[in-house]
């Protein structure tokens, strides 16, 4: 959901938007082109945003929500390799495929960004089976970890304590005791069903977003920004000179703080498992205390900008304030790939990729 939620809630604005609806793959059986989790946005003015597979199940789920819009009425559809007018559309990919298609809450999707910007693993649910008038109902938990529900949206009143049931679901899988189809509660991508009192839940948590911390405002800044964003990643943009780093220039930067590294990590701390630190200032006594701060922080990935003869002199600076070469080897210098890259839009291609590899490879390791 969260690679859609910022085109959801651009859409919450625009009055011929609304109502929004939300299709999300809630169970797999066999194969299926997406994974479970997988969500498509549809809008009253039939825009989309998502997918839920290569294009065989979305017709269906589109027609699903103009019968539903009406009523603000929400349904789980089951799409299976046959046509069985008891279970539902024929799925050419070869598995069951069950998707849930319900009105989309601005709140709960709210409350799944807070807690996604604030570094956390976002955890969301939706109720798939039980009473009808429950069917749909979603929550989130917030970056406090309280849970935020849709009962009240559409005017559903669960029976006394029952929001709190579903408080008490997610706050479960937070604690990662969702089956088998994958732990939730843990840093990666998860999904499952928790059963209680005869209510079904899926239960959802998003991989947390990786956040890069670009040290310096340039035009290799810039195009870092630029692809790291179409990545769906989160980017700082930290330079005490405010004249480099002019907030027009840096337009979809979640956070541009006109302040040295080392004050700015103190703001910008999160999970060291999920922050990268490119130091790309050009100044030497900036681009080491970015360095520095990256390397007591534990970053999972620390580069810095310059040539090899500069990145030889850094490292031999570094272990003069007693770095050993074991802290310093993590120091990737110079930045980013070798990919022969020239100009600043391929040099910011270089480190995003480095970036990847890097935190891919961590994820992997942590499996």
């Amino acid at each position: 959901m969260l690679d859609i939620l910022k085109q959801l809630e651009e859409w919450s604005k625009d009055e011929t938007r609304r109502p929004i609806y939300l299709a999300t793959v809630a169970g797999i059986e066999g194969s299926a082109v997406r994974s479970a989790g997988a969500t498509m946005g549809i809008a009253a003015d039939g825009s989309l945003t998502g997918s839920v597979s290569g294009g065989c199940i979305e017709s269906n789920a589109v027609a699903a929500v103009e019968r539903l819009r009406p009523t603000m009425g929400s349904e789980l559809l089951v799409f299976c390799p046959t046509d069985d007018p008891f279970m539902g559309a024929p799925a050419p990919c070869g598995g069951t495929v069950r998707v849930c298609v319900y009105p989309f809450s601005r709140k709960v999707g709210e409350a799944l960004r807070r807690r996604s910007d604030s570094g956390k693993a976002g955890l969301w649910g939706i109720i798939v089976e039980g009473p009808s008038e429950w069917i749909g109902v979603s929550a989130a938990l917030d970056e406090e970890g309280n849970p935020v529900s849709s009962f009240s949206d559409t005017g559903r009143v669960p029976p006394e304590g029952w929001e709190d049931e579903f408080a008490e679901v997610l706050l479960s899988g937070e604690a990662g005791k969702v089956g088998e189809a994958g732990k939730v509660g843990e840093a990666g991508a998860g999904s499952g069903l928790l059963e209680k009192e005869g209510v079904r839940f899926f239960l959802h948590q998003e991989e947390i977003v990786p956040h890069a911390i670009v040290a310096g405002g340039s035009h290799i800044g810039e195009a870092l920004l630029r692809i790291l964003k179409q990545l769906k990643w989160r980017v700082s943009i930290v330079d005490p000179r405010e004249s480099f780093a002019a907030a027009e220039r840096f337009v979809g930067a979640d956070k541009l703080l006109h302040t040295w590294p080392g004050e700015a990590f103190e703001t910008l701390a999160g999970d060291p498992d999920s922050t990268a630190v490119a130091a790309i200032t050009h100044n030497e006594q900036m681009d080491d205390e970015a360095v520095e701060t990256a390397l007591r922080g534990g970053c999972f990935y620390v580069g810095v900008l310059g040539s090899s003869r500069t990145f030889a002199a850094r490292i031999e600076r570094l272990q003069e304030k007693g770095w050993t070469s074991e802290q310093l080897g993590r120091v990737h210098g110079p930045i980013g790939l070798d990919i022969g890259a020239k100009i600043p839009e391929e040099i910011a291609l270089s480190i995003a990729a480095e970036m990847v590899r890097e935190y891919r490879k961590i994820r992997k390791e942590k499996k």
